[in-house]
């Protein structure tokens, strides 16, 4: 018995202002748009603003990273994520065979999401980003 009584005491306590600051996933606002993106840039460039905003971020001084993702060996997307202070980061996956790209916090949480009715080839543009750990302007 005393065994149990010991174990149970050394169990790590939760916190219970930990989550007090936080929302719960049904309260958060999520929401979409429609845009149109024809090229790699103004993908880049749509994808960085809309990060950086959600953060307030400046767009100058920001990190941002761009990643390939592929299905089966063929490109089918990109991974976006910018870096801020405290360990911030936020990212972006563009879907490219589903025209759409998918936003979320630090924490993971989708906070937006951006349909678009004009978007770049993922064929075209993946192989671009393949073979190099790329960091965009």
């Amino acid at each position: 018995m005393k065994r149990t009584a010991i174990r149970k005491s050394l169990r790590p306590m939760k916190d219970p202002l930990s989550t007090q600051w936080q929302k719960p996933r049904e309260m958060r606002m999520e929401f979409s748009s429609v845009v149109a993106v024809a090229t790699r840039e103004a993908l880049c460039d749509f994808v960085k603003r809309v990060l950086c905003d959600y953060d307030r971020l400046d767009l100058g001084q920001t990190p941002f990273f761009v990643a390939p993702i592929t299905r089966s060996g063929r490109g089918c997307g990109l991974m976006f994520h910018v870096e801020g202070p405290r360990l911030l980061k936020t990212s972006a996956i563009w879907v490219g065979d589903e025209h759409r790209i998918l936003f979320y916090d630090s924490q993971g949480l989708r906070f937006h999401e951006a349909k678009l009715s004009e978007s770049p080839d993922p064929r075209v543009v993946v192989p671009m980003f393949q073979n190099r750990g790329r960091k965009a302007a």
